[in-house]
């Protein structure tokens, strides 16, 4: 492999080549007697975090520990953080971790925390001596270190120059090839880097001929076979996080996802390369002083992922022996010291098991999110490590890094899975939600430590924010202790409120046994649907022997009958969905829920008519409510009081009783949020059941523990309604203009990610709203003039019976 390097390689137990030993002196009585020490060129006491949630909220935890460890005193370093109205509105954690914050217009990063100008504003106006970036936003944009270095501010990353050589996943590309690293086929195939007085750089003409600068460049490459075939990667250069990439299965997919592309990621150069299917995703953390010292402090294995984004990150990875781990080092190694790398960076590798062959991906010229796996298999603190490599520290010099390199190889075996927690409905593909936060309870234990984003509830996730908002991390002697130990950490993690999360998905990944055996790649999660079951669907439910068993029915009408099913709850919705007791459970919690507050709102109405002197109406005996599950399948209710908060629900020919306690003080209104204590019900059981109501859609979610059922009513067909909470980018047809199903209507902006929403039915379209205009979930986008005969799928009846209940 050819380098221009002259700098060292570190491995544990090594010393570092031409640097004075270490001193045993780890702790100081100040900050001045600590540069006085190290003699540091820099002398930073006030930092700038130019970011917000879980970068912002870990490194205010990792700065004060260093501070605590090493000077007695965790307020030693000032910290100033930046936030927006609606960073302060959510209850953002970090913001009272900081000692000041500099408020920042709401909105878009492109107004705050991506904003150069601002940031370098700030960082002047608080006589801040460093900035430190994180992940995402302007963490990896070049221009913010070049304007910093005009105020005299230090970045606490890698130069500007280095980051336009290895930053842009273009540059860094080019170099890779030109030094010998593996790639794949992609747009700058052949395209080399030069080496300068010993430093690889790549010209701005050479990443030019490497870009796909439109999209009918990007249908040329294809057509021409230059990008080896389908499946495509189509990437933005300042990518990252999931954002700014698409895969492209067909030609006819290419210039739509050329645009998202564009769109995610403004102003950014794209590229375009072959995908590698079944292939795992393995990354090398690197760090380096200026002195030429660059140490590969461990790998990780990142292949559980959902829209390109990870999702589990774990260490070491056991997909491959030793000789490979060393081989992909060596070439992390060799990438960042052929530009004369300086500070944390990333290298990431696509390896192929069953060729036993590895391809270079990118560089993340930054700290990323998933670093703390590294930490917690080396005891290093890397944030704090950072700070000092921008002082100016040797690596040996950092306290952390001296004692990793004087212990050598661990002795005993550790392993660490960590699990990201996020607020995405992994039934619909992982879309992002956002909401308020009511309840948030995580207990930490010897082998799982975790943080969020998010203060004391209430809190909010909202719709500018990145959808991840904690991370847990396990540690165990081996891989399968510690996939345990996360598991059941998941199981105590409570998190209720409006949102979705993905904490469900996240236990039934770590229970497959793709998962448990390794066999998985970087496309499994979306291709074995392991998280697709919606709660409680796959428990069949026993046939019911008959009718008295449960009494008898009121004397109504029964629901019509669809398609008739034996008298069994055990009946297949559309999609051959089975419906099992833990749906039942959902379908009779929110009966009970509808039948309280309409026989609380009546008997109020009842009392008020008295208190007026007026004659009141007759108070209803039974209730009836018509619930639809998201596989379009209607359930029939009717319900009656029982006694003293006591609820019966018929369903079909059969019933139940279930007794209530209303913990949330609730109040009418058209949009709110109730917690129940039931007791009783499908299978006897006492649980405290959540519920989020909004009268305006219809809709009801029913949460228990991590799962959550939504009910609805019928939909209208010629309603285009919002799914959720979002900005309206563009109209993708005409105002006027007919559609088919399924056409793509409107492009949309939801946490950091932009999304196509796409039509259920056929007809001519009006648009309800502008572009540009912020909606939200259940808003009405559009309305069809649906075309004449057409045949739309009506929710079908349910048929079967709750089942015997429990002793």
């Amino acid at each position: 492999m050819q380098t221009g390097s002259a700098e060292s390689t570190v491995a544990p137990g090594d010393s570092l080549p031409g640097s004075r030993e270490p001193s045993s002196k780890t702790s100081f009585n100040s900050l001045q007697e600590f540069w006085d020490y190290h003699q540091v060129p820099h002398r930073i006491k006030r930092i700038l975090i130019a970011n917000n949630g879980n970068a912002a909220a870990k490194c205010t935890m990792s700065l004060r520990s260093w501070c605590l460890k090493t000077f007695s005193n965790e307020n030693e370093l000032e910290l100033v953080g930046m936030a927006t109205p609606e960073d302060e509105q959510s209850n953002a954690d970090y913001i009272s971790k900081c000692d000041y914050i500099a408020k920042v217009p709401g909105g878009s990063n492109n107004y705050n925390y991506a904003n150069i100008d601002r940031i370098r504003e700030i960082a002047a106006e608080w006589k801040c001596e460093a900035v430190w970036p994180g992940w995402g936003h302007a963490s990896e944009n070049e221009e913010l270190p070049r304007a910093l270095e005009e105020e005299g501010v230090v970045w606490v990353g890698p130069r500007a120059s280095t980051m336009s050589a290895l930053g842009c996943k273009i540059g860094s590309t080019i170099i890779a090839q030109s030094i010998g690293v593996p790639t794949v086929p992609w747009s700058g195939s052949g395209v080399q880097a030069e080496c300068v007085s010993g430093t690889w750089c790549v010209s701005e003409e050479a990443k030019l001929r490497a870009c796909v600068g439109s999209g009918e460049a990007l249908l040329e490459l294809v057509d021409c076979g230059a990008l080896g075939g389908f499946p495509l990667m189509i990437k933005a250069a300042l990518g990252g996080g999931g954002k700014g990439i698409r895969v492209v299965h067909a030609r006819e997919e290419a210039l739509a996802a050329f645009r998202q592309v564009t769109m995610e990621v403004q102003g950014s150069s794209v590229f375009a390369m072959q995908c590698l299917t079944r292939c795992r995703h393995l990354e090398v953390q690197v760090i380096a002083d200026r002195y030429g010292h660059t140490l590969a402090c461990g790998t990780r294995d990142c292949t559980i992922q959902r829209r390109h984004q990870k999702i589990i990150e774990e260490g070491p990875p056991t997909c491959c022996d030793r000789s490979v781990l060393d081989a992909l080092q060596k070439c992390a190694v060799d990438l960042v010291a052929a530009v004369r790398y300086v500070n944390a960076a990333t290298v990431e590798f696509l390896y192929d098991a069953e060729k036993n062959h590895f391809y270079f991906l990118e560089v993340n010229a930054r700290l990323q999110v998933e670093h703390v796996v590294t930490e917690m298999l080396i005891d290093v603190n890397l944030p704090a490590a950072q700070l000092q490599v921008a002082m100016g520290l040797p690596l040996a010099h950092i306290a952390d890094i001296a004692d990793f390199l004087r212990r050598g190889p661990p002795v005993a075996p550790r392993h660490c899975i960590a699990a990201r927690i996020t607020a995405e409905d992994a039934e619909k593909n992982f879309q992002p939600t956002n909401g308020t936060v009511l309840e948030l309870h995580f207990t930490s234990s010897p082998h799982v430590w975790g943080y969020f984003s998010i203060g004391s509830p209430p809190s909010r996730v909202h719709q500018y924010s990145d959808s991840q908002f904690g991370h847990l991390f396990a540690t165990g002697r081996d891989r399968e202790s510690t996939r345990k130990e996360m598991l059941l950490s998941l199981r105590r993690l409570v998190i209720r409120g409006e949102i979705s999360t993905n904490v469900v998905a996240l236990q039934q990944i770590l229970e497959s046994g793709d998962f448990i055996r390794g066999h998985t790649h970087t496309q499994w999660l979306e291709q074995s649907r392991v998280c697709s079951h919606p709660a409680g669907s796959h428990v069949a439910v026993p046939r019911s022997t008959s009718a008295s068993a449960h009494g008898p029915a009121p004397a109504h009408e029964p629901a019509p009958a669809h398609d008739p099913a034996p008298a069994s709850a055990h009946v297949s919705g559309p999609n051959g969905t089975g419906v099992g007791e833990g749906v039942l459970n959902f379908v009779l919690y929110a009966g009970v829920y509808k039948a309280a507050c309409h026989f609380r709102r009546d008997a109020q109405a009842f009392v008020g008519k008295i208190t007026q002197g007026q004659v009141p109406p007759t108070l209803e005996d039974v209730a009836v409510f018509d619930l639809v599950d998201k596989h379009n399948v209607k359930y029939r209710l009717e319900c009656c009081t029982a006694g003293p908060n006591t609820i019966r629900v018929y369903l079909n020919d059969s019933w139940t009783d279930v007794e209530y306690n209303d913990l949330s003080n609730n109040r009418d209104g058209d949009q709110f949020t109730s917690w129940y204590f039931l007791v009783g019900g499908v299978d006897g059981r006492h649980r405290r059941v959540g519920y989020q109501e909004d009268r305006t859609q219809d809709l009801l979610k029913v949460t228990v523990g991590h799962q959550t059922c939504t009910f609805t009513k019928e939909k209208d067909p010629s309603q285009f309604r919002a799914p959720y909470s979002a900005k309206l980018v563009r109209w993708l047809v005409p105002n006027g203009s007919t559609v088919q199903k399924s056409t793509p209507l409107a492009e949309i902006e939801m946490m950091k990610m932009y999304l196509q929403l796409h039509s259920e039915s056929a007809g001519i379209i009006t648009h309800a709203l502008s572009e540009g205009a912020v909606f939200q979930a259940g808003d009405l986008l559009a309305t069809l003039q649906l075309d004449d005969g057409q045949v739309f799928e009506r929710p079908k009846f349910f048929n079967g019976k709750f089942p015997n209940p429990a002793p």
